[in-house]
């Protein structure tokens, strides 16, 4: 590895790496769901609901964006936008324009999309990104007659032209190298080059391809690369939309996956790029140096031979020759020197793995990724076998691929799976050929590929969940609008029973029918919170409870007694842990679960049978069945097990789809029992684990464990606690049996309150009577929402008091006004003491 000959084949390779590391390999995550400032896209404004998207390239940006001689926008950057957009099935329009003003457009909302923008801070701010499509590296260019700068540190005093707005010039304007005073502004690249070469300025910064390319076009012979190297300093290259705008940008993200995946995108590349790849060292130059270290023997001989025959007459001849042979050698080590070090430059600096093997592989040579990989120090790499760090069949493989090149005097390559971490590489072996013609060593590459291969692993994984998806997508969306609705109607059932029992007398016969009503009510928001659970939305709040504690009182419900009579031939037995660890959840969604499941497991059961509750604690850290990205940790289980006939495997893949079942719809079962329960166990962060294996079955919920204590069980608040003094209640809400619930009920607990049927009229009352606090029902369809009535509220009352009410679970809307300044939120049908205790928590703030 020391000839320059070796020298040269290994940088061909590395070279061959880089195109492929920039272009395939890198993943970043650059995509934000957060909304910038707090403000919330436009949906109803986005580019894909106009069917087209506007953009605007930047000239003079070659191959990246330029306009051509046809004077249409055309360049690597305008390919792939294109190739996107046809895939979104959107209209492409595009705008040819300075960078500052492209930028400028783009946050001020004129555009939607900038086809490239180099990924920053300060950037992230106003803007969001995709993942990089590109990757591309500044250089500093100079003049060959001008003052050298050869560090950082020399930039100090320079003036430095930049492209207004570019990132090169937010970077130079984040250092502490240079001063804004010492930057040049101007419009465009080739402007940069030209005022460099004039002779303004010291160095000009800007992309290394880029500024070649237009030097090179531009017949600029006088300008010359500077050979700092910015080691954080890059540019990943984005698609770029207004901060917030998360529906374009997943649009976005998901085309250029598709031209990825579709070849759209590496045909693309290889139309801009291909050509431009830096070629390898020549057999010119190798000839060069060699002539070069030649001549130097050739001087040293005659200057030895005329020394041999006029050893005192040529005292000074040989001086003179020395000094010249020792400048000479001081020359050609140094170019040899700068030559290895560019090499072992971009050798070192690689993510790829690369090292040497002769025949009997061993190392020859490894990099530091390499080294690192293989956790060896740099100073005891030499000499280590293959072997040595590698499994059996690991080594019997790569063994087998080495005698391949050696056997073919040609290239292999083949992925692999590493058995040291579990990563997996694609392995490229190039033959190193000696003076014979034959293979002498083999240059490995080891590409990490892991993420690809888990992409599309991800990407089948996705598959199979959004037809899932798309199935539970139309009950989702369904079960919580009749959800919402039929929270509204109970409130009349739930709360005016409530308000009719406190002033009736305890020997009233009205008293009986009024509680009957109440309870139905309450069973039907049983049902209504079936719904919401399956539509995802559950709203209960959690606290730190026991299973085996669930599963006592759950046995000492009224809809156990009743189980127990139904199936008089199954016998209910319990396992309880003596030590089960605790869990954060919903006390009313576990037992509705344990419930389901147990009534389940008694209809598998025809005649006589056992049922079996009981838990357990369990540490995962591996994968259950059917699900790949458990969480290492300590669970709660709990497991309920039938000795019944089990469940057909066509059957097993369906049991949780909402109205799904075996039993007769309507008589033993709506089909909602096990949607519940896999929904539950997901808002929980939990697994299902289903086993089935023809005769019996066995559900068993894994639950995240915790330390903490149980809490507490919450006693009846007396009415005394929450009762009013008179303040003042504005009720809006447009619907106006729930207008005359609340009213009612606040009248009853000392308040004066009064209503409006939207947000416009509260805005309107508050601009001119002052009140205590608002009840603000958070879905209104006709006119503003109640998340926007809030934030009209504020400005003409800041620190105005609110607390939010809906019949829906606790949406994203009703987060987003909390976070902004809301009080309580309270889920309808209204009932007393809740409302009560909401109003009387948020008054006395």
């Amino acid at each position: 590895m020391t000839s320059v000959a070796k020298n040269a084949k290994y940088g061909t390779a590395i070279r061959h790496f880089l195109l492929a590391a920039i272009c395939v390999l890198l993943i970043p995550l650059y995509s934000h769901g957060d909304t910038k400032n707090g403000e919330q896209p436009d949906v109803g404004n986005t580019p894909i609901q106009k069917k087209f998207l506007k953009t605007i390239i930047v000239d003079d940006y070659y191959p990246y964006t330029f306009v051509n001689q046809n004077g249409d926008p055309d360049g690597f950057s305008v390919d792939l936008i294109r190739a996107i957009a046809r895939e979104m099935g959107l209209e492409l329009k595009i705008d040819v324009n300075t960078w500052d003003k492209a930028r400028n457009a783009l946050k001020d909302g004129d555009i939607d999309v900038l086809p490239m923008m180099a990924y920053s801070k300060e950037r992230d701010q106003f803007f969001d990104f995709s993942v990089p499509h590109t990757i591309a590296y500044d250089a500093f260019f100079t003049r060959k007659n001008g003052s050298k700068i050869l560090s950082l540190d020399d930039l100090h005093g320079k003036q430095i032209i930049v492209m207004k707005g570019d990132q090169a010039h937010d970077y130079l304007l984040s250092t502490e190298l240079i001063g804004p005073e010492q930057l040049i502004i101007i419009d465009s690249l080739p402007d940069a080059l030209r005022l460099l070469s004039s002779g303004k300025g010291d160095a000009a910064l800007m992309p290394k391809l880029v500024g070649l390319i237009v030097a090179k076009n531009l017949k600029l012979s006088n300008l010359e690369l500077s050979p700092i190297v910015i080691e954080a300093y890059n540019r990943p290259f984005s698609f770029a939309v207004v901060g917030g705008n998360q529906s374009l940008l997943e649009k976005l993200s998901q085309g250029l996956l598709i031209a990825k995946k579709s070849d759209q995108y590496s045909k693309i590349y290889e139309k801009w790029f291909g050509a431009l790849e830096p070629p390898g060292l020549s057999l010119r130059t190798v000839l060069k140096y060699i002539g070069g270290i030649i001549l130097v023997f050739i001087v040293i001989g005659s200057i030895l031979l005329l020394w041999s025959f006029s050893l005192r007459k040529q005292v000074a001849l040989r001086t003179r020759a020395l000094e010249e042979e020792i400048a000479e050698r001081r020359q050609a080590e140094e170019g040899l020197r700068e030559s290895e070090e560019k090499y072992r430059s971009l050798v070192e600096s690689t993510q790829d793995s690369i090292y040497v093997v002769n025949r009997t592989c061993n190392y020859l040579f490894m990099n530091r990724r390499h080294l690192s990989r293989l956790d060896v120090p740099e100073n005891n790499a030499t000499g280590k076998t293959y072997r040595e760090f590698h499994s059996a069949s690991d080594t019997q493989e790569f063994i087998k691929k080495v005698e391949e090149v050696f056997a073919s005097d040609a290239p292999q390559q083949h992925e692999h799976e590493s058995h040291r971490d579990g990563k997996h590489f694609l392995r490229t072996l190039s033959p190193i050929i000696g003076p014979d013609g034959r293979t002498e060593a083999v240059t490995v590459v080891s590409t990490d590929i892991t993420d690809r291969v888990q992409a599309e692993e991800e990407r089948l994984k996705l598959q199979d969940q959004l037809q899932r998806a798309q199935k539970m997508e139309a009950m989702g969306l369904m079960a919580g609008g009749v959800a919402h609705d039929l929270n509204n109607i109970l409130s009349g059932i739930v709360s005016y029973p409530e308000l009719l029992l406190m002033n009736l007398p305890e020997d009233s016969p009205l008293r009986k029918p009024l509680k009957t009503i109440q309870e139905s009510g309450m069973r039907a928001a049983d049902v209504v919170a079936d719904l919401m659970t399956i539509a995802r939305g559950v709203a209960h709040s959690k606290e730190v409870l026991n299973l085996n504690t669930m599963v006592e009182e759950y046995l000492e419900s009224a809809e156990y007694r009743k189980l127990e009579n139904t199936h008089p031939f199954v016998h209910f037995k319990t396992e309880p842990a003596p030590d089960l660890l605790n869990m954060s959840g919903s006390p009313i969604h576990i037992k509705k679960i344990l419930m389901n499941l147990v009534t389940n497991a008694s209809e598998a059961i025809e005649g006589a049978g056992t049922v079996t509750i009981s838990s357990m604690n369990r540490y995962l850290d591996e994968p259950l069945k059917g699900h790949a990205d458990v969480r290492t940790g300590e669970y709660a289980v709990l497991s309920v097990s039938d000795d019944g006939s089990g469940i057909a495997p066509k059957d097993l893949e369906k049991i949780f789809e909402p109205f799904y079942t075996k039993k007769v719809m309507g008589r033993s079962g709506t089909g909602l029992g096990l949607a519940v329960v896999w929904n539950t166990v997901q808002d929980h962060n939990g697994y299902i684990n289903v086993k089935s294996s023809g005769k019996g079955t066995a559900f068993e919920l894994y639950f995240p464990a915790t330390r903490d204590e149980v809490t507490a069980e919450k006693k009846k608040v007396p009415l005394e606690d929450y009762l009013g003094h008179g303040e003042k209640i504005l009720v809006v809400d447009d619907d106006e049996r729930q207008r005359e619930i609340a009213c009612g009920m606040l009248t009853e607990l000392a308040y004066n309150t009064e209503a409006v049927s939207s947000g416009e009229e509260a805005i309107e009352y508050l601009k001119e009577k002052q009140v205590d606090l608002i009840v603000l029902d958070m879905v209104m369809p006709k006119g503003i929402n109640g998340r926007e009535t809030y934030e009209e509220i504020i400005k003409i009352c800041p620190g105005q008091k609110v607390i939010i009410a809906s019949g829906f679970s606790e949406t994203e809307e009703v987060k987003m006004a909390r976070k902004s300044g809301a009080g309580n939120y309270i889920k309808k049908p209204y009932i007393l003491e809740k409302i009560g205790l909401a109003v009387k928590e948020e008054l006395e703030k």
